[in-house]
Protein backbone atom coordinates (compact mmCIF):
# COMPACT_ATOMS: atom_id res chain seq x y z
CA UNK A 1 0.00 0.00 0.00
CA UNK A 2 0.81 3.48 -0.96
CA UNK A 3 0.78 6.55 1.54
CA UNK A 4 0.83 9.96 0.57
CA UNK A 5 3.17 12.73 2.46
CA UNK A 6 0.30 12.71 5.98
CA UNK A 7 0.76 9.12 5.63
CA UNK A 8 -3.47 8.60 5.16
CA UNK A 9 -3.37 5.18 3.91
CA UNK A 10 -5.39 5.26 0.31
CA UNK A 11 -7.91 3.40 1.27
CA UNK A 12 -10.67 4.35 -1.57
CA UNK A 13 -8.15 3.41 -4.00
CA UNK A 14 -7.40 -0.26 -2.61
CA UNK A 15 -10.86 -1.01 -2.23
CA UNK A 16 -11.94 -0.13 -5.31
CA UNK A 17 -8.82 -1.62 -6.92
CA UNK A 18 -9.80 -4.89 -5.16
CA UNK A 19 -13.56 -4.89 -6.60
CA UNK A 20 -11.28 -4.45 -10.43
CA UNK A 21 -8.94 -7.28 -9.07
CA UNK A 22 -12.03 -10.40 -8.25
CA UNK A 23 -14.26 -8.90 -11.23
CA UNK A 24 -10.97 -9.42 -13.85
CA UNK A 25 -11.27 -13.19 -12.32
CA UNK A 26 -15.24 -13.78 -13.46
CA UNK A 27 -15.37 -15.97 -16.78
CA UNK A 28 -16.50 -14.45 -19.65
CA UNK A 29 -16.18 -16.04 -23.71
CA UNK A 30 -12.97 -17.93 -23.89
CA UNK A 31 -11.02 -19.51 -21.40
CA UNK A 32 -7.96 -17.93 -19.97
CA UNK A 33 -3.90 -18.74 -19.70
CA UNK A 34 -2.14 -16.96 -17.09
CA UNK A 35 -0.68 -14.63 -18.97
CA UNK A 36 -4.62 -13.65 -20.50
CA UNK A 37 -5.08 -13.81 -17.24
CA UNK A 38 -2.76 -11.55 -15.61
CA UNK A 39 -3.69 -8.91 -18.88
CA UNK A 40 -7.04 -8.57 -17.66
CA UNK A 41 -6.34 -8.25 -14.08
CA UNK A 42 -3.97 -5.77 -14.78
CA UNK A 43 -6.53 -3.68 -16.84
CA UNK A 44 -9.40 -4.22 -14.16
CA UNK A 45 -7.21 -3.11 -11.37
CA UNK A 46 -5.76 -0.10 -12.94
CA UNK A 47 -8.87 0.90 -14.57
CA UNK A 48 -10.52 1.03 -10.86
CA UNK A 49 -7.63 2.64 -8.94
CA UNK A 50 -7.94 5.42 -12.25
CA UNK A 51 -11.45 5.77 -11.58
CA UNK A 52 -11.04 6.02 -7.51
CA UNK A 53 -8.11 8.60 -7.83
CA UNK A 54 -10.41 11.59 -7.10
CA UNK A 55 -11.07 10.25 -4.07
CA UNK A 56 -7.71 8.02 -3.37
CA UNK A 57 -7.04 9.47 -0.11
CA UNK A 58 -10.29 10.44 1.23
CA UNK A 59 -10.83 9.04 4.93
CA UNK A 60 -13.58 5.34 4.52
CA UNK A 61 -15.57 5.67 7.81
CA UNK A 62 -15.06 2.64 9.76
CA UNK A 63 -11.42 2.33 7.76
CA UNK A 64 -9.96 -0.35 10.44
CA UNK A 65 -12.76 -3.17 9.84
CA UNK A 66 -13.55 -2.38 6.36
CA UNK A 67 -10.08 -3.52 5.20
CA UNK A 68 -10.07 -6.69 6.77
CA UNK A 69 -14.01 -7.22 5.98
CA UNK A 70 -13.58 -6.49 2.34
CA UNK A 71 -10.57 -8.99 2.07
CA UNK A 72 -12.11 -11.24 3.57
CA UNK A 73 -15.16 -11.06 1.06
CA UNK A 74 -12.97 -10.52 -2.06
CA UNK A 75 -10.93 -13.97 -1.38
CA UNK A 76 -14.29 -15.95 -1.27
CA UNK A 77 -15.53 -13.58 -4.35
CA UNK A 78 -12.32 -14.49 -6.07
CA UNK A 79 -12.05 -18.38 -5.18
CA UNK A 80 -15.52 -18.59 -6.54
CA UNK A 81 -14.85 -17.20 -9.81
CA UNK A 82 -11.66 -19.06 -10.51
CA UNK A 83 -14.15 -22.34 -9.73
CA UNK A 84 -16.50 -20.63 -12.34
CA UNK A 85 -13.52 -20.37 -14.42
CA UNK A 86 -12.87 -24.48 -14.32
CA UNK A 87 -16.09 -24.97 -15.34
CA UNK A 88 -17.05 -22.72 -17.73
CA UNK A 89 -15.56 -24.17 -20.73
CA UNK A 90 -16.78 -27.67 -21.33
CA UNK A 91 -15.77 -27.68 -25.41
CA UNK A 92 -12.49 -25.74 -24.91
CA UNK A 93 -9.53 -27.56 -24.57
CA UNK A 94 -7.85 -27.10 -20.82
CA UNK A 95 -5.78 -23.75 -20.71
CA UNK A 96 -3.51 -23.80 -17.67
CA UNK A 97 -3.58 -20.99 -15.45
CA UNK A 98 -2.05 -20.45 -11.98
CA UNK A 99 -4.53 -18.11 -10.96
CA UNK A 100 -2.29 -16.65 -7.86
CA UNK A 101 0.74 -15.62 -10.04
CA UNK A 102 -1.99 -14.05 -12.40
CA UNK A 103 -3.33 -12.11 -10.10
CA UNK A 104 0.07 -10.77 -8.46
CA UNK A 105 1.23 -9.89 -11.64
CA UNK A 106 -1.86 -8.35 -12.74
CA UNK A 107 -2.10 -6.59 -9.52
CA UNK A 108 0.92 -5.21 -9.53
CA UNK A 109 1.01 -4.13 -13.20
CA UNK A 110 -2.22 -2.37 -12.64
CA UNK A 111 -1.25 -0.51 -9.09
CA UNK A 112 1.57 0.84 -11.25
CA UNK A 113 -0.60 1.71 -14.25
CA UNK A 114 -3.12 3.40 -11.93
CA UNK A 115 -0.56 5.15 -9.89
CA UNK A 116 1.41 6.52 -13.17
CA UNK A 117 -0.36 9.94 -13.90
CA UNK A 118 -0.07 10.80 -10.04
CA UNK A 119 3.95 10.51 -9.97
CA UNK A 120 4.55 12.04 -13.55
CA UNK A 121 2.71 14.78 -11.82
CA UNK A 122 4.63 14.96 -8.53
CA UNK A 123 8.21 14.29 -10.64
CA UNK A 124 7.12 16.96 -12.89
CA UNK A 125 6.86 19.60 -9.96
CA UNK A 126 9.43 18.48 -8.53
CA UNK A 127 11.71 19.13 -11.36
CA UNK A 128 10.25 22.38 -12.45
CA UNK A 129 11.11 23.82 -8.76
CA UNK A 130 14.24 22.27 -9.05
CA UNK A 131 14.65 24.12 -12.54
CA UNK A 132 13.09 27.42 -11.42
CA UNK A 133 15.65 27.47 -7.84
CA UNK A 134 18.52 26.79 -10.40
CA UNK A 135 17.71 29.41 -13.38
CA UNK A 136 14.74 31.73 -12.21
CA UNK A 137 11.42 31.47 -13.42
CA UNK A 138 8.34 30.54 -12.67
CA UNK A 139 8.34 26.42 -11.63
CA UNK A 140 4.74 26.67 -13.21
CA UNK A 141 6.02 27.21 -15.87
CA UNK A 142 8.94 25.31 -16.44
CA UNK A 143 7.22 22.48 -15.21
CA UNK A 144 4.33 23.14 -17.89
CA UNK A 145 7.44 23.50 -20.48
CA UNK A 146 9.33 20.15 -18.93
CA UNK A 147 5.87 18.30 -19.80
CA UNK A 148 5.65 19.15 -23.03
CA UNK A 149 8.97 18.43 -24.09
CA UNK A 150 8.44 15.10 -22.84
CA UNK A 151 5.05 14.56 -23.94
CA UNK A 152 7.32 15.18 -27.71
CA UNK A 153 9.81 13.18 -27.04
CA UNK A 154 7.70 9.97 -25.45
CA UNK A 155 5.03 10.49 -28.15
CA UNK A 156 7.80 10.88 -31.46
CA UNK A 157 9.33 7.76 -30.34
CA UNK A 158 5.71 6.39 -29.55
CA UNK A 159 5.38 6.75 -33.05
CA UNK A 160 8.53 5.77 -34.66
CA UNK A 161 8.18 2.65 -32.39
CA UNK A 162 4.60 1.90 -33.55
CA UNK A 163 5.57 2.64 -37.59
CA UNK A 164 8.33 -0.09 -36.77
CA UNK A 165 6.23 -2.64 -35.77
CA UNK A 166 3.80 -2.15 -38.32
CA UNK A 167 6.68 -2.75 -40.82
CA UNK A 168 7.49 -5.40 -39.37
CA UNK A 169 3.97 -6.83 -39.16
CA UNK A 170 3.81 -5.50 -43.04
CA UNK A 171 7.10 -7.85 -43.90
CA UNK A 172 5.51 -10.94 -42.24
CA UNK A 173 2.67 -10.36 -44.31
CA UNK A 174 4.49 -10.07 -47.70
CA UNK A 175 7.03 -12.41 -47.13
CA UNK A 176 6.45 -16.11 -48.76
CA UNK A 177 6.69 -19.80 -47.34
CA UNK A 178 10.07 -21.09 -48.05
CA UNK A 179 7.81 -24.31 -49.25
CA UNK A 180 6.37 -21.69 -52.23
CA UNK A 181 8.86 -19.58 -53.85
CA UNK A 182 8.76 -20.44 -57.19
CA UNK A 183 5.32 -20.14 -58.52
CA UNK A 184 2.65 -22.97 -59.08
CA UNK A 185 3.02 -25.17 -62.74
CA UNK A 186 -0.13 -25.66 -63.28
CA UNK A 187 -2.21 -24.21 -65.38
CA UNK A 188 -5.67 -23.10 -63.37
CA UNK A 189 -4.55 -20.31 -60.99
CA UNK A 190 -3.11 -16.82 -61.08
CA UNK A 191 0.48 -16.98 -61.63
CA UNK A 192 0.80 -20.01 -63.59
CA UNK A 193 1.94 -20.77 -66.44
CA UNK A 194 0.64 -17.84 -69.06
CA UNK A 195 -0.83 -15.47 -65.88
CA UNK A 196 -0.42 -11.90 -66.40
CA UNK A 197 0.04 -11.67 -62.90
CA UNK A 198 3.62 -12.56 -61.07
CA UNK A 199 3.65 -15.20 -58.40
CA UNK A 200 6.22 -13.00 -56.30
CA UNK A 201 3.60 -9.92 -55.90
CA UNK A 202 1.03 -12.18 -54.08
CA UNK A 203 2.48 -12.28 -50.54
CA UNK A 204 1.88 -14.40 -48.38
CA UNK A 205 -1.59 -15.72 -48.17
CA UNK A 206 -2.10 -14.94 -52.10
CA UNK A 207 0.83 -17.49 -52.95
CA UNK A 208 -1.10 -20.12 -50.09
CA UNK A 209 -4.51 -19.27 -51.93
CA UNK A 210 -3.13 -20.47 -55.30
CA UNK A 211 -0.99 -23.45 -54.13
CA UNK A 212 -3.58 -24.82 -51.84
CA UNK A 213 -6.56 -25.43 -54.79
CA UNK A 214 -8.29 -28.52 -54.40
CA UNK A 215 -7.57 -30.90 -57.52
CA UNK A 216 -10.25 -32.70 -59.00
CA UNK A 217 -8.49 -36.34 -58.31
CA UNK A 218 -9.23 -35.14 -54.53
CA UNK A 219 -12.68 -33.83 -55.25
CA UNK A 220 -13.44 -37.34 -57.30
CA UNK A 221 -12.83 -38.92 -53.68
CA UNK A 222 -15.67 -37.12 -52.63
CA UNK A 223 -17.49 -36.86 -55.61
CA UNK A 224 -17.88 -39.43 -58.64
CA UNK A 225 -16.89 -36.22 -61.37
CA UNK A 226 -15.34 -33.51 -61.47
CA UNK A 227 -13.53 -31.33 -63.32
CA UNK A 228 -10.38 -28.94 -62.45
CA UNK A 229 -11.30 -25.84 -60.10
CA UNK A 230 -9.61 -22.41 -60.95
CA UNK A 231 -8.57 -19.63 -58.23
CA UNK A 232 -7.60 -15.89 -59.15
CA UNK A 233 -5.45 -13.80 -56.71
CA UNK A 234 -5.06 -10.55 -57.21
CA UNK A 235 -2.13 -9.02 -54.21
CA UNK A 236 -1.90 -5.43 -52.70
CA UNK A 237 1.34 -5.16 -54.88
CA UNK A 238 0.21 -6.77 -58.48
CA UNK A 239 -1.15 -2.90 -59.31
CA UNK A 240 -1.03 0.87 -58.09
CA UNK A 241 -5.10 1.21 -57.64
CA UNK A 242 -8.32 -0.54 -57.03
CA UNK A 243 -9.31 -0.01 -60.15
CA UNK A 244 -6.10 -1.79 -61.70
CA UNK A 245 -6.55 -4.60 -59.11
CA UNK A 246 -9.95 -5.45 -60.40
CA UNK A 247 -9.44 -5.62 -64.21
CA UNK A 248 -6.54 -7.19 -63.56
CA UNK A 249 -8.54 -9.73 -61.75
CA UNK A 250 -11.14 -9.67 -64.69
CA UNK A 251 -8.70 -10.15 -67.16
CA UNK A 252 -7.43 -13.20 -65.04
CA UNK A 253 -11.08 -14.56 -64.66
CA UNK A 254 -11.56 -14.40 -68.79
CA UNK A 255 -8.28 -15.84 -69.38
CA UNK A 256 -8.79 -19.24 -67.36
CA UNK A 257 -12.32 -19.40 -68.33
CA UNK A 258 -13.87 -18.63 -65.39
CA UNK A 259 -17.16 -17.00 -67.07
CA UNK A 260 -17.90 -20.41 -68.90
CA UNK A 261 -17.74 -22.06 -65.48
CA UNK A 262 -21.41 -22.40 -63.60
CA UNK A 263 -20.41 -20.80 -60.09
CA UNK A 264 -18.04 -17.85 -59.77
CA UNK A 265 -17.37 -17.82 -56.13
CA UNK A 266 -16.01 -13.83 -54.70
CA UNK A 267 -14.06 -14.01 -51.74
CA UNK A 268 -13.60 -10.68 -49.12
CA UNK A 269 -10.48 -11.61 -47.34
CA UNK A 270 -9.56 -10.78 -44.53
CA UNK A 271 -7.12 -7.42 -42.90
CA UNK A 272 -3.98 -9.84 -44.20
CA UNK A 273 -5.52 -11.03 -47.22
CA UNK A 274 -6.41 -14.07 -45.88
CA UNK A 275 -9.26 -15.95 -48.09
CA UNK A 276 -10.49 -18.74 -45.67
CA UNK A 277 -8.80 -22.15 -47.58
CA UNK A 278 -11.59 -24.66 -45.99
CA UNK A 279 -14.53 -22.50 -47.29
CA UNK A 280 -12.85 -22.00 -50.78
CA UNK A 281 -12.40 -26.14 -50.48
CA UNK A 282 -15.39 -27.20 -49.02
CA UNK A 283 -17.30 -25.16 -52.45
CA UNK A 284 -15.21 -26.94 -54.78
CA UNK A 285 -16.08 -30.14 -53.16
CA UNK A 286 -19.95 -29.50 -53.39
CA UNK A 287 -19.68 -27.73 -57.51
CA UNK A 288 -17.78 -31.10 -58.21
CA UNK A 289 -15.30 -28.30 -59.83
CA UNK A 290 -17.59 -26.38 -61.34
CA UNK A 291 -16.19 -22.79 -60.03
CA UNK A 292 -13.63 -20.47 -60.29
CA UNK A 293 -13.31 -18.24 -57.06
CA UNK A 294 -11.64 -14.83 -57.15
CA UNK A 295 -9.61 -12.84 -54.46
CA UNK A 296 -8.39 -9.33 -54.69
CA UNK A 297 -6.26 -7.85 -51.71
CA UNK A 298 -6.93 -4.62 -50.24
CA UNK A 299 -4.20 -4.68 -47.14
CA UNK A 300 -1.57 -7.16 -45.36
CA UNK A 301 -1.67 -6.63 -42.04
CA UNK A 302 -4.31 -8.59 -39.56
CA UNK A 303 -7.41 -7.52 -39.12
CA UNK A 304 -7.42 -5.80 -35.70
CA UNK A 305 -4.56 -3.35 -37.59
CA UNK A 306 -6.72 -3.38 -40.69
CA UNK A 307 -9.90 -1.34 -39.43
CA UNK A 308 -9.16 1.56 -41.52
CA UNK A 309 -8.77 -0.30 -44.79
CA UNK A 310 -12.67 -1.41 -44.22
CA UNK A 311 -14.01 1.40 -46.48
CA UNK A 312 -11.14 0.44 -49.07
CA UNK A 313 -11.92 -2.98 -48.93
CA UNK A 314 -15.96 -2.73 -49.10
CA UNK A 315 -14.85 -0.38 -53.05
CA UNK A 316 -12.31 -3.13 -54.11
CA UNK A 317 -15.48 -6.19 -53.58
CA UNK A 318 -18.09 -3.59 -54.77
CA UNK A 319 -15.97 -2.81 -57.77
CA UNK A 320 -15.64 -6.17 -58.66
CA UNK A 321 -19.13 -7.28 -58.40
CA UNK A 322 -19.88 -4.26 -60.91
CA UNK A 323 -17.12 -5.26 -63.20
CA UNK A 324 -18.65 -9.11 -63.07
CA UNK A 325 -22.05 -8.14 -63.34
CA UNK A 326 -20.80 -5.87 -66.57
CA UNK A 327 -19.32 -9.04 -68.12
CA UNK A 328 -22.09 -11.15 -67.84
CA UNK A 329 -25.00 -9.62 -68.96
CA UNK A 330 -27.51 -11.86 -71.02
CA UNK A 331 -26.16 -14.69 -68.61
CA UNK A 332 -23.16 -16.53 -67.30
CA UNK A 333 -22.10 -18.19 -63.83
CA UNK A 334 -24.01 -18.20 -60.13
CA UNK A 335 -22.37 -15.54 -58.13
CA UNK A 336 -22.00 -16.38 -54.59
CA UNK A 337 -19.99 -14.21 -52.10
CA UNK A 338 -18.20 -15.45 -48.80
CA UNK A 339 -17.02 -13.44 -45.86
CA UNK A 340 -14.89 -14.12 -42.67
CA UNK A 341 -14.36 -11.96 -40.00
CA UNK A 342 -13.16 -8.58 -41.09
CA UNK A 343 -13.58 -10.37 -44.64
CA UNK A 344 -17.33 -10.35 -43.51
CA UNK A 345 -17.73 -6.68 -42.44
CA UNK A 346 -16.16 -6.01 -45.54
CA UNK A 347 -18.60 -8.18 -47.75
CA UNK A 348 -21.97 -6.38 -46.24
CA UNK A 349 -20.34 -2.84 -46.46
CA UNK A 350 -19.60 -3.63 -50.36
CA UNK A 351 -23.24 -4.51 -50.41
CA UNK A 352 -24.31 -1.32 -49.07
CA UNK A 353 -22.29 0.81 -51.16
CA UNK A 354 -24.49 3.47 -53.00
CA UNK A 355 -26.83 2.02 -55.19
CA UNK A 356 -27.48 -0.95 -52.36
CA UNK A 357 -27.54 -4.25 -53.87
CA UNK A 358 -29.33 -5.20 -50.69
CA UNK A 359 -32.75 -3.72 -49.31
CA UNK A 360 -34.31 -4.27 -45.66
CA UNK A 361 -35.66 -7.58 -46.56
CA UNK A 362 -32.45 -9.21 -47.44
CA UNK A 363 -33.07 -9.46 -50.66
CA UNK A 364 -29.70 -9.33 -52.94
CA UNK A 365 -29.45 -8.07 -56.58
CA UNK A 366 -27.02 -9.98 -58.55
CA UNK A 367 -25.74 -12.13 -56.14
CA UNK A 368 -27.37 -15.93 -55.51
CA UNK A 369 -25.93 -15.94 -51.79
CA UNK A 370 -23.68 -14.23 -49.59
CA UNK A 371 -22.02 -16.56 -46.65
CA UNK A 372 -20.80 -14.21 -43.45
CA UNK A 373 -18.91 -16.08 -40.75
CA UNK A 374 -17.78 -14.24 -37.38
CA UNK A 375 -18.74 -10.63 -38.40
CA UNK A 376 -17.27 -8.05 -35.98
CA UNK A 377 -18.90 -6.39 -33.53
CA UNK A 378 -20.85 -3.07 -34.05
CA UNK A 379 -22.96 -1.53 -36.84
CA UNK A 380 -23.51 -4.21 -39.55
CA UNK A 381 -25.85 -5.45 -41.82
CA UNK A 382 -26.28 -8.65 -40.11
CA UNK A 383 -27.24 -6.87 -37.25
CA UNK A 384 -29.72 -4.60 -38.97
CA UNK A 385 -31.30 -7.44 -40.66
CA UNK A 386 -31.55 -9.60 -37.08
CA UNK A 387 -34.82 -10.07 -37.02
CA UNK A 388 -35.69 -10.20 -40.77
CA UNK A 389 -37.51 -13.51 -41.63
CA UNK A 390 -35.78 -13.77 -44.84
CA UNK A 391 -32.17 -14.07 -43.53
CA UNK A 392 -30.88 -17.01 -42.24
CA UNK A 393 -28.61 -16.53 -38.57
CA UNK A 394 -27.27 -19.06 -36.88
CA UNK A 395 -24.97 -20.24 -34.36
CA UNK A 396 -23.86 -23.60 -35.43
CA UNK A 397 -25.07 -25.63 -38.46
CA UNK A 398 -27.14 -28.22 -36.19
CA UNK A 399 -29.82 -25.54 -35.85
CA UNK A 400 -30.68 -25.97 -39.82
CA UNK A 401 -34.00 -26.76 -40.70
CA UNK A 402 -33.42 -27.78 -44.45
CA UNK A 403 -35.66 -25.37 -45.19
CA UNK A 404 -33.56 -22.42 -45.66
CA UNK A 405 -33.56 -20.88 -48.98
CA UNK A 406 -32.51 -16.95 -48.16
CA UNK A 407 -30.16 -14.73 -49.85
CA UNK A 408 -27.76 -13.91 -46.81
CA UNK A 409 -26.52 -16.38 -44.44
CA UNK A 410 -24.90 -14.93 -41.27
CA UNK A 411 -23.53 -17.28 -39.10
CA UNK A 412 -21.77 -16.21 -35.87
CA UNK A 413 -20.84 -18.03 -32.65
CA UNK A 414 -22.77 -17.11 -29.62
CA UNK A 415 -19.74 -16.94 -27.72
CA UNK A 416 -17.40 -15.29 -29.92
CA UNK A 417 -15.60 -12.41 -28.68
CA UNK A 418 -14.87 -11.24 -32.30
CA UNK A 419 -18.56 -10.96 -32.81
CA UNK A 420 -19.26 -9.40 -29.29
CA UNK A 421 -16.66 -6.69 -28.66
CA UNK A 422 -17.68 -3.20 -29.69
CA UNK A 423 -17.57 0.18 -28.25
CA UNK A 424 -20.78 0.13 -26.82
CA UNK A 425 -19.95 -2.89 -24.33
CA UNK A 426 -18.04 0.03 -21.85
CA UNK A 427 -21.21 1.49 -20.73
CA UNK A 428 -24.28 -0.66 -22.22
CA UNK A 429 -25.58 -4.00 -20.82
CA UNK A 430 -25.67 -6.37 -24.50
CA UNK A 431 -28.74 -7.91 -25.31
CA UNK A 432 -26.35 -11.16 -25.52
CA UNK A 433 -25.88 -11.74 -21.77
CA UNK A 434 -29.65 -11.61 -21.07
CA UNK A 435 -31.21 -14.91 -20.30
CA UNK A 436 -31.87 -17.34 -21.89
CA UNK A 437 -28.34 -16.86 -23.29
CA UNK A 438 -26.51 -18.38 -25.85
CA UNK A 439 -24.31 -21.64 -26.35
CA UNK A 440 -21.28 -21.84 -24.35
CA UNK A 441 -21.81 -18.32 -22.62
CA UNK A 442 -20.95 -18.88 -19.20
CA UNK A 443 -23.78 -18.77 -16.56
CA UNK A 444 -21.47 -17.26 -13.85
CA UNK A 445 -20.48 -14.27 -16.61
CA UNK A 446 -21.85 -10.56 -16.00
CA UNK A 447 -21.49 -7.07 -17.36
CA UNK A 448 -20.24 -4.34 -15.34
CA UNK A 449 -19.48 -1.29 -17.29
CA UNK A 450 -15.85 -0.92 -19.09
CA UNK A 451 -14.40 -3.97 -16.89
CA UNK A 452 -16.60 -6.29 -19.06
CA UNK A 453 -15.22 -4.37 -22.40
CA UNK A 454 -11.81 -4.96 -21.30
CA UNK A 455 -12.39 -8.53 -20.23
CA UNK A 456 -13.90 -9.06 -23.76
CA UNK A 457 -10.69 -7.30 -25.55
CA UNK A 458 -8.42 -9.82 -24.52
CA UNK A 459 -10.48 -12.61 -25.10
CA UNK A 460 -10.46 -11.28 -28.90
CA UNK A 461 -6.41 -12.30 -28.79
CA UNK A 462 -7.22 -15.87 -27.57
CA UNK A 463 -10.46 -16.17 -29.41
CA UNK A 464 -9.59 -19.14 -31.00
CA UNK A 465 -8.04 -22.37 -30.54
CA UNK A 466 -7.04 -24.36 -33.68
CA UNK A 467 -5.67 -27.63 -33.85
CA UNK A 468 -4.77 -28.57 -37.19
CA UNK A 469 -7.25 -31.05 -38.85
CA UNK A 470 -9.76 -31.06 -35.61
CA UNK A 471 -12.43 -29.31 -37.04
CA UNK A 472 -14.77 -27.35 -33.88
CA UNK A 473 -17.17 -25.14 -33.42
CA UNK A 474 -16.38 -22.88 -30.70
CA UNK A 475 -15.02 -19.30 -30.28
CA UNK A 476 -13.60 -18.10 -33.71
CA UNK A 477 -13.18 -21.23 -35.25
CA UNK A 478 -15.88 -21.81 -37.99
CA UNK A 479 -14.54 -24.85 -39.56
CA UNK A 480 -16.81 -27.43 -37.80
CA UNK A 481 -19.72 -25.31 -39.38
CA UNK A 482 -18.72 -24.57 -43.01
CA UNK A 483 -19.21 -27.88 -44.53
CA UNK A 484 -22.76 -28.65 -43.86
CA UNK A 485 -23.61 -25.26 -44.00
CA UNK A 486 -22.10 -24.21 -47.27
CA UNK A 487 -23.69 -27.58 -48.67
CA UNK A 488 -26.73 -26.18 -47.88
CA UNK A 489 -26.18 -23.18 -49.54
CA UNK A 490 -24.70 -24.35 -53.20
CA UNK A 491 -26.59 -27.26 -53.18
CA UNK A 492 -25.88 -30.82 -51.72
CA UNK A 493 -23.41 -32.99 -54.30
CA UNK A 494 -20.76 -34.75 -52.16
CA UNK A 495 -21.43 -36.63 -49.04
CA UNK A 496 -20.70 -33.73 -46.13
CA UNK A 497 -19.03 -35.80 -44.05
CA UNK A 498 -16.45 -36.84 -46.62
CA UNK A 499 -15.95 -33.46 -47.70
CA UNK A 500 -15.52 -32.07 -43.86
CA UNK A 501 -12.80 -35.33 -44.01
CA UNK A 502 -11.09 -34.10 -46.69
CA UNK A 503 -10.75 -31.25 -45.75
CA UNK A 504 -9.13 -31.93 -42.60
CA UNK A 505 -6.79 -33.97 -43.98
CA UNK A 506 -5.84 -31.47 -46.55
CA UNK A 507 -5.79 -28.78 -43.75
CA UNK A 508 -3.46 -30.95 -41.94
CA UNK A 509 -1.30 -31.07 -45.01
CA UNK A 510 -1.19 -27.68 -45.63
CA UNK A 511 -0.49 -26.22 -41.93
CA UNK A 512 2.41 -28.73 -42.32
CA UNK A 513 3.80 -27.16 -45.59
CA UNK A 514 3.76 -23.55 -44.38
CA UNK A 515 4.74 -24.59 -40.78
CA UNK A 516 8.37 -22.93 -40.98
CA UNK A 517 7.24 -19.59 -41.42
CA UNK A 518 4.59 -19.60 -38.70
CA UNK A 519 7.05 -19.10 -35.66
CA UNK A 520 6.59 -14.93 -34.40
CA UNK A 521 3.43 -14.62 -36.67
CA UNK A 522 0.05 -14.10 -35.76
CA UNK A 523 -3.16 -15.27 -36.76
CA UNK A 524 -3.90 -13.50 -40.21
CA UNK A 525 -7.65 -13.02 -39.90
Amino acid sequence: MQSDHNGTVETARLLAMSVGVVESLRPTLVPRTTKHQAMVTAACAATMGLLASPVAKRQVPAARWVAPLGASVAGMRAAHHVRAQRRSYPDWDPRPQNPAVAVAVGAAAGWTVAHAPGAIARWGRAAGDGVAARRGGSAAGWTAALAGSSALVFGTAGMVAAKMALEALRRVGLRADPALTDAPDNPYVTGGPGSEVAYTTLARDGRRFVSFRTPAEQIRTVDGRAMEPLRVYIGLESANTVEQRVDLAMRELERLGAFERANLLVMSPAGSGYADYVAAEAIECFTRGDCASVVVQYGVLPSMLSLRRVSLGAQTVRLLLDRIDERTVGGGPRVLMYGESLGARVAQEALQIAPPRVDANGTVEGVAALVSVGTPGGPSLRNDLLHSPDVVHLDRWQQMSGDERAQLWFIDHDADPVTRWDGELAWRYPAWLRRPRGRNIPDDMNWLPVLTWWQVIFDLVFAAQQQSGVFRSIGHDYRADLAPILAAVVGRGADVDKVADLLARREVMRDATTAEITTGSIPPT
